[in-house]
C-alpha cells in the first residue's frame, strides 16, 4: 500500500529550529509520499547541515515511525543528539614530501578559530588530491584524522592531521576516443593537452576537457581514467 508522510517531528534541536531541520529534507515532506531509501538520504542531510555549523559529533536517530490504523500514513520523528560545537584549532600533515606544510595549507579552507564546516573539510580534501594528481601523483591517499578538546561551555575545539600516502607518479599509457561518429578523431586528439609517455595532470586533463567543450559541436565529453 501507498504510504504518505503525516508528520515529521523534530526533538532535541537547539541550535537548528525544528523548521530549519524539516527543510534540510528534500524529499521526505508532509502529504509526500514516504520511501525509505530518500528518507535515509534526508537523515544524512540533516546529519551534514549540522555538521556544516560545527557539530562534529551530531547523531539523528530516525527510527521512531507511527503509522494510522489503515497503514497509509507514517509519523515520522527525528530525535538529535547535537553534541558539542566546534571550532577548528591547528592543522598538521603527516608523509609529506613533495610539498612544504605551508603549501598544503593555501589548499586547505578551513580556518583556524572559525567553526568547523564539513562541506569545507571535502573542499580542503579535493584541493589536496588535485595538488598531487597535478603533479602525476594519482593515486595518493590524504586522509584526516581529527583530535577534539572538550571546553567548559560545551563548546570545543578540533586540531586536524592531514596523513598523506604520496604513492608514486602516474605516467598517461594511451589515450582512446570513443563515441566520435561524425568527427574525425584527430580533430578530437589535437585538443588533448596529454601525449603518451607524459606525467598524467589533473589540470592538463580538465583543460583538454575545456577545450573539447569549446568545439561548440560536442555534446558531452566524459573522461574514463582506467589503471
Amino acid at each position: 500500500r501507498r504510504v504518505t508522510v503525516k508528520e515529521v517531528r523534530v526533538e532535541g534541536a537547539h541550535a537548528l529550529s525544528d523548521n530549519k531541520v524539516r527543510g534540510t529534507m528534500k524529499n521526505t515532506k508532509k502529504k509526500k509520499e514516504f520511501k525509505e531509501d530518500t528518507f535515509k538520504e534526508d537523515v544524512a542531510l540533516v546529519v551534514e547541515a549540522y555538521r556544516n555549523q560545527g557539530f562534529l559529533e551530531v547523531t539523528v536517530d530516525s527510527s521512531r515511525r507511527v503509522f494510522t490504523p489503515d497503514h497509509d500514513q507514517v509519523t515520522l520523528t527525528l530525535s538529535i543528539n547535537e553534541g558539542r560545537r566546534y571550532t577548528v584549532g591547528a592543522f598538521s600533515f603527516s608523509g609529506v614530501t613533495l610539498y612544504t606544510n605551508a603549501e598544503l595549507r593555501k589548499a586547505v579552507t578551513l580556518a583556524p578559530k572559525k567553526l568547523y564546516e564539513q562541506s569545507k573539510m571535502d573542499e580542503s580534501l579535493r584541493n589536496l588530491q588535485d595538488l598531487y594528481a597535478n603533479k602525476g601523483y594519482l593515486r595518493a591517499e590524504v586522509t584526516p584524522e581529527t583530535k577534539t578538546t572538550p571546553l567548559d561551555d560545551g563548546r570545543g575545539t578540533v586540531d586536524i592531521l592531514f596523513s598523506v600516502v604520496e604513492s608514486s607518479v602516474v605516467y598517461v599509457d594511451r589515450i582512446y576516443v570513443d563515441g566520435n561518429t561524425y568527427t574525425k578523431e584527430k580533430v578530437i586528439r589535437r585538443e588533448v593537452l596529454l601525449n603518451s609517455g607524459d606525467v598524467f595532470s589533473a589540470i592538463k586533463m580538465r583543460k583538454s576537457v575545456e577545450k573539447l567543450y569549446n568545439l561548440g559541436f560536442l555534446e558531452d565529453v566524459q573522461v574514463d581514467v582506467q589503471q
